[in-house]
């Protein structure tokens, strides 16, 4: 059973708490990679983009996110996504076995694991905190 039934669930959960990392303590983390990310899940579908070459970073999402331009793209399922967010998704691994897909410089994306890895803590304490206990 995959985690979100939903675009919709997977918008409500992943927006407020991209919104909340890339504007609150970890904000001047994600402005120093100084770059647009586009990320696409899959089952259920959505699409992501974070430009942090702006302060506080602009979050869009859907259709406005499917026309930004973005300096690297990850494609993987929204199931693998959550996981990434978790912690628990070993990233070299999922690039080999080709869970996570990448356009883009690979040099550039995996700049971003800095960036992530405080972000990971913050999405369990969101999760808590925002009532999807059972995502955990």
């Amino acid at each position: 059973m995959p985690v979100f039934n939903s675009t919709e669930e997977l918008y409500d959960v992943v927006v407020p708490f991209l919104k909340q990392v890339t504007t609150g303590h970890l904000r001047e983390k994600f402005v120093a990679v100084d770059m647009a990310v586009k990320v696409r899940y899959s089952k259920p579908e959505a699409v992501f983009h974070m430009d942090n070459t702006q302060d506080p970073p602009v979050i869009k999402v859907a259709e406005d996110a499917d026309a930004a331009d973005a300096d690297v793209e990850m494609a993987m399922s929204a199931d693998d996504g959550h996981k990434l967010w978790l912690g628990s998704l070993n990233v070299p691994m999922a690039l080999g076995s080709r869970k996570i897909k990448i356009s883009g410089p690979l040099m550039k994306m995996l700049s971003l694991l800095p960036v992530f890895q405080p972000a990971f803590a913050e999405y369990r304490k969101y999760l808590q905190s925002s009532g999807h206990v059972a995502l955990l």
